[in-house]
């Protein structure tokens, strides 16, 4: 009925991260932008073979992968589109123009459509993507699909909800929600519903527009993710 994914920690192993996320009782994984330490562009035929038969022995499914700007887009879809993967999300340096920058996404989508994926974009309060203008500036006129970032809105002390998602024209671009929250005052995470997040109403809202993507928990420690999972879901029953 709801489709979750994790991002286990970068620190484990790939075996490790299959174990972890299954544990969870959850079938769809995120990644950093390497396995075991290797870039994707950089991983051997045999290396990748041996990875997409891990996933399909655990039945897990590569939902999305990190690549940063000015990484061989070309290479780095081949290699995912051969683990089955179906987003890339791209990283962005600090500093880039915006200008470059949409060019950028516009000659990316188009790369990452011809290997059956979806570019990615994140708000996040360090880059230029910050808030959603800048998101729909970049995103509109693309291919290219959004991951909703609640912490990262109230690091700005935006309103998830009522201030970026409410006026929002990418409602029915957004692909993934960042199930997380944190307080106004100090941008650190708190648990869910106890923070400035916004994330039931975030996800009550969605999940009442047939939202099909999915409901993302990054793993921040080794503990984090297990109880962020049960109180979303504690969440979703009082909804």
């Amino acid at each position: 009925m709801y489709n979750f994914s994790i991002k286990p920690l970068d620190t484990m192993s790939f075996s490790e991260k299959l174990r972890f996320i299954l544990e969870q009782h959850v079938m769809n994984l995120e990644l950093y932008d390497n396995i075991d330490g290797v870039k994707f562009q950089d991983l051997t035929g045999e290396e990748l073979n041996t990875f997409r038969n891990a996933l399909i022995d655990a039945n897990i499914k590569l939902i999305c992968a990190d690549m940063a700007l000015g990484s061989d887009i070309k290479l780095t879809a081949r290699a995912l589109m051969t683990l089955g993967c179906r987003y890339l999300r791209l990283l962005l340096p600090a500093n880039i123009a915006p200008e470059a920058l949409r060019a950028d996404i516009e000659k990316l989508s188009k790369i990452c459509s011809c290997f059956g994926m979806t570019l990615l974009l994140e708000n996040n309060a360090d880059t230029l993507l910050s808030d959603d203008k800048s998101m729909t500036d970049c995103i509109f006129s693309s291919g290219a699909e959004a991951i909703f970032n609640p912490r990262e809105y109230v690091r700005i002390k935006r309103h998830p909800f009522f201030h970026m998602y409410y006026w929002s024209k990418l409602k029915n671009r957004i692909a993934i929600l960042r199930v997380n929250d944190a307080l106004y005052s100090t941008g650190e995470y708190t648990p869910l519903a106890c923070g400035n997040g916004e994330i039931k109403e975030m996800a009550s809202i969605m999940l009442s527009r047939s939202f099909e993507g999915y409901f993302s928990f990054v793993a921040r420690d080794e503990s984090n993710v297990q109880s962020d999972i049960y109180d979303f879901k504690q969440l979703l029953k009082a909804m």
